[in-house]
């Protein structure tokens, strides 16, 4: 009896969560949701998901001149303070979460001053609880994958496939593969190559799916 009882009651319950239309959230991993930007988090959220949206919260604030960063020089600054090298002060146009360094963590870049255009990649470290942030040209930053690899360009023959690494609180750029049809210098993980095994990884590479670009919790 006592079985049957216990299962009437959860019928019921399903049955009156169906009417009234509630939805149980879950992390999607691309956007911070209203839930968590109020404070209000699904129990739906498992301790990983919440540590994940905790550290994009604290990369987009960083974004916003809420959050201190650590730029390269070793000074810690807000975004807004933080000078280009053509001397313009930084203004965010687009921004996507990627995991660059394919450590599980995703980090932020952030495309600044659209009419000319830098990257600064945000990247939170979790033992020292700070923001640490990297500058990178806008031509060695292009056509950036899901995968965390990006192309670097030098000219209009002449590209390199690159990965990022950090160590030591420091960025490196990995070059995974040369394309430069200018000198004729054809490379892939440090290997000399044919012209027509690049372009066999290049058509690969380029099939790869492309990073999301986003506004949404940019504020002006």
């Amino acid at each position: 009896m006592k079985k049957w009882i216990v299962s009437v009651v959860v019928v019921i319950i399903v049955a009156l969560i169906c009417v009234a239309g509630i939805t149980l959230y879950k992390y999607d991993g691309t956007t911070l949701p209203s839930e968590v930007q109020s404070g209000d988090v699904s129990n739906e959220i498992s301790g990983e998901e919440i540590k994940t949206i905790e550290s994009k919260e604290i990369l987009i604030n960083a974004m916003n001149s809420k959050q201190t960063f650590i730029e390269e020089s070793g000074e810690e600054i807000l975004f807004n303070e933080f000078v280009l090298p053509n001397e313009k002060t930084t203004a965010a146009d687009k921004y996507t979460f990627v995991d660059l360094d394919k450590d599980g963590v995703e980090e932020l870049a952030v495309l600044t001053t659209a009419d000319y255009g830098e990257y600064i990649v945000f990247r939170y470290e979790e033992v020292s609880e700070k923001v640490y942030g990297y500058l990178i040209g806008i031509r060695a930053f292009q056509e950036v994958k899901t995968d965390g690899s990006f192309r670097g360009s030098s000219g209009a023959d002449s590209h390199s496939y690159l990965e990022m690494e950090f160590a030591d609180n420091k960025m490196q750029i990995k070059t995974i593969a040369v394309d430069d049809g200018m000198i004729g210098e054809y490379k892939i993980n440090g290997e000399d190559v044919t012209e027509e095994q690049i372009d066999e990884f290049v058509n690969t590479w380029n099939q790869k799916e492309n990073v999301t670009w986003q506004t949404e919790l940019i504020e002006k």
